[in-house]
């Protein structure tokens, strides 16, 4: 990221926004999304902010750590971003690392002046003002964001043990990482909350044809036709899956199970 002159190409309409535009491309970040953490998290909280490139095929998300300042808020860089690839496989982006100050000069946010001033950690004594532009016509970051989240989610899960619990599938491109606390219900992406797990069966456990028990039981109801060879005549699992160490998961299977119940009701 190195700095240029600031060009906003027309996109679609967010909530307000300042955008910074590098050589590489533009980078967004979301002042409510950063007003929201100063005032509800503690000291030490990170953020969010998309790099949209124009100089290459991968938009790049960041996580730098978020600290208020006198005038407006300071973001380190402590990594050089990360971007996916069509195989939804996570990868390090050629980022810069080093602080980003950002100060508000005037008190009305839509008349406000921007300034942000850039030290890198190659030359951390020397700050390079920037100004910012405040807009509310900048792209919105959620779908690149979601994508990078699934990404980070993919490879824990993955490297816990790549291949599908139910089946034994080891074919990466027909496994999936499902969440056992599904995100959309507040399920975190922590390696206490998944398994791997072949797409169509990711799919039967995501519509609890497929359940699971606190106890690490799993359970097909009822069977598709498609699925008989997963059982013996008498119903019972003709390879019973097993999950080893069952009381890391137990807390995310009771709050899946609680709520599924809560639904049934």
């Amino acid at each position: 990221m190195a700095p240029k002159t600031p060009v906003l190409p027309h996109v679609a309409t967010v909530p307000p926004t300042l955008v910074l535009t590098w050589e590489s491309g533009y980078e967004i970040l979301n002042l409510d999304d950063i007003e929201e953490a100063l005032n509800s998290t503690p000291p030490g909280a990170t953020v969010d902010t998309t790099e949209y490139r124009t100089s290459g095929p991968h938009d790049v998300v960041y996580e730098p750590l978020l600290e208020k300042s006198p005038d407006g808020f300071t973001l380190t860089y402590r990594s050089k971003g990360h971007w996916i690839d069509g195989q939804a496989k996570l990868h390090e982006a050629d980022g810069l690392t080093g602080k980003a100050v950002y100060s508000k000069k005037g008190n009305d946010d839509k008349e406000a002046n921007w300034i942000c001033t850039w030290f890198g950690n190659d030359k951390p004594k020397i700050g390079i003002d920037i100004p910012c532009k405040y807009s509310t016509n900048t792209r919105d970051k959620k779908e690149v964001k979601i994508s990078v989240r699934d990404a980070r989610f993919r490879n824990l899960i993955f490297d816990k043990n790549p291949k599908c619990i139910i089946t034994g599938e080891k074919s990466e491109n027909l496994l999936q990482a499902a969440h056992i606390h599904q995100v959309h219900n507040e399920g975190s992406d922590t390696i206490d909350n998944g398994f791997v797990m072949r797409s169509d069966i990711h799919r039967l456990f995501d519509e609890h044809i497929l359940t699971l028990s606190r106890e690490g039981k799993f359970k097909m109801d009822p069977v598709p036709d498609s699925y008989q060879y997963l059982f013996e005549e008498n119903g019972q699992w003709i390879d019973e899956p097993k999950i080893s160490n069952i009381e890391r998961y137990q807390d995310n299977i009771d709050l899946r199970n609680d709520l599924r119940q809560k639904v049934k009701v």
